[in-house]
């Protein structure tokens, strides 16, 4: 018994020399595979600048625009070179969150994040304010990109007691690309209200401390489900 188990082991230790001896050979060949790719990376690279630099050569002695090769302004004027430099100096927001498997939002209902910098809706019929002229981009965790078209309040029911009130969501941004109504936490936080957040159950009081909305855990997340007094814009 003693000399089948000893056997055993011996077997289980050259099993293991072999497959580490196999891994250091992948390494190696992953190496020398990602060096030459990058060798001839670098040259198509260096190839492509030689051609756009022709190019623009080309263009400059034709008496046209190096950036889009119209006639009759320079590369400082053109309109394409402003366009990308209005894109690059636009606000950015993150929009964090997301679903595994197909999920729908009702329109009354507004997910509650914590991974989103700002509040957001599609539907302008809820602004009761609205600047169009405020542009800005929405980062997706997938890298992926939307423009928001505007930002403005938008004026909510609320009940304290038996009594209704009129409340302000305010700086939401209208987002006409994505399909939901998004409150962000963080900005919710900073404009005084209370968040409480477990495993099961998100719980929201008001700057004064009142109970302003419950949630339980579902697949969609955290949300709330708000009666929206809309504009007339």
């Amino acid at each position: 018994m003693y000399y089948f188990v000893w056997g055993l082991l011996k077997e289980a230790n050259e099993q293991a020399k072999l497959e580490k001896r196999l891994e250091q050979v992948k390494i190696a060949e992953v190496k020398r595979i990602s060096s030459s790719s990058s060798s001839r990376v670098k040259q198509d690279c260096d190839k492509l600048n030689s051609m756009r630099v022709m190019m623009m050569r080309s263009r400059h002695e034709r008496g046209e625009c190096i950036q889009c090769g119209g006639k009759g302004h320079v590369f400082k004027d053109c309109s394409k070179n402003q366009s990308r430099n209005e894109e690059e100096a636009l606000p950015e927001y993150q929009m964090l969150a997301f679903n595994v498997g197909p999920v729908t939002f009702d329109k009354d209902m507004w997910m509650l994040y914590t991974t989103t910098s700002n509040h957001m809706t599609p539907y302008d019929k809820y602004f009761t304010t609205l600047d169009r002229t405020h542009r800005a981009r929405i980062k997706f965790i997938t890298g992926d990109s939307i423009m928001s078209e505007g930002i403005g309040d938008v004026r909510i029911m609320t009940k304290e007691g038996n009594k209704k009130k009129n409340k302000t969501i305010k700086n939401v941004l209208f987002v006409p690309k994505i399909d939901r109504n998004v409150l962000s936490v963080g900005q919710m936080t900073q404009a005084g209200y209370g968040i409480v957040m477990t495993a099961h159950k998100c719980t929201v009081e008001d700057q004064a401390g009142r109970l302003f909305g419950e949630s339980m855990w579902e697949e969609r997340g955290f949300f709330l489900r708000l009666e929206v007094v809309e504009g007339n814009l």
